[in-house]
Order: C-alpha cells, then sequence, then structure tokens
C-alpha cells in the first residue's frame, strides 16, 4: 500500500526523483545489489611453517574510462581444505589503490602458521570494475618465491 501511494506521488512529481532523500535510497539499494552478486575469483592458498601466502588486490582505472573507476569493497573469507569457513573480513579499496593482505593475518590463531592448503574467495563489491584484480605470491621465509605471480580471474587461474 504504502510502496503504491509512493509511486504515484513519484509519477505524478517526477522531478522528486532527483531529490536527495531518493538518491540516496537508491544508492543503498544498488550497494545491496552488489554485495548480492559480487564478482567472484578463488584460489588456494598456504599459511604453514614452508610456505605462506600474500594478496595483492587492485582497484585501477582503466585508461579508456577513468571515470568508472570508483572506491570498491572487497570481502576476502578463507576456507580450509575442507571448505569450512576459517576467516572473513570486508576491505575497502580507494579509486587508482591497492590492497596488500598477508592471508595468515586473517586466521585465528589457532590456525596461523596450520593451514597447508585452503581456498581464499575474493568477492568484489564494485559497481564498475575496471581493471580491479587480485594476484597472490606465495613464498618462504627466506624470501624466494616457489611459484609465479599469478592473476585470477573469475572461475579461472591465469600463469
Amino acid at each position: 500500500m504504502a510502496r503504491d501511494l509512493a509511486r504515484g506521488v513519484l509519477r505524478r512529481y517526477p522531478r522528486l526523483r532527483s531529490s536527495w532523500p531518493l538518491q540516496q535510497a537508491s544508492a543503498w539499494r544498488q550497494r545491496q545489489a552488489r554485495r548480492a552478486h559480487p564478482r567472484r575469483m578463488a584460489s588456494w592458498y598456504r599459511d604453514s611453517a614452508d610456505m605462506h601466502t600474500r594478496l595483492f588486490g587492485s582497484n585501477l582505472e582503466v585508461p579508456e574510462a577513468p571515470q568508472l573507476c570508483e572506491p570498491t569493497s572487497v570481502l576476502i573469507t578463507l576456507l580450509d581444505q575442507d571448505g569450512r569457513s576459517l576467516a572473513t573480513k570486508r576491505f575497502e579499496i580507494a579509486r587508482n589503490a591497492s590492497l596488500v593482505l598477508e592471508l595468515g593475518d586473517l586466521l585465528p590463531a589457532p590456525q596461523r602458521g596450520q593451514v597447508q592448503s585452503g581456498q581464499v574467495l575474493i568477492d568484489f563489491e564494485g559497481a564498475q570494475l575496471g581493471s580491479s584484480r587480485a594476484y597472490l605470491h606465495w613464498y618462504n621465509d627466506t624470501g624466494r618465491c616457489p611459484t609465479s605471480r599469478t592473476t585470477m580471474s573469475t572461475g579461472s587461474i591465469w600463469q
């Protein structure tokens, strides 16, 4: 009933659509929709005595359309080898900025250094993704990287 009344008022007075309260409500609905359907990337990670994983997430503008780059949030979820969630945390990435994370720092204290193999899920929740992407770097205590830098895309890994 209230929704029908509000829609009727907007039909009769279309200039109200550009008012501040309606713009705020529309922006909130868009953010909720992006969180409900994010762009997901996934890969394996390891946090053990002999190997650690670092995540690099970027939110860079595309030269052809720099106006599309806007701040975004990223939800990082760490799963164990059985698919159980170990940690989840949301981060904000500003326009033309990057996020650098030690995945082991997100783990609960008892699991740090104990995950031989797990999966990391990265959900980009921005309106326009432009050049948003994530890289993983696997390394050991001597600083040597036994694998190359990997670019992740939705559902696959490119090396």
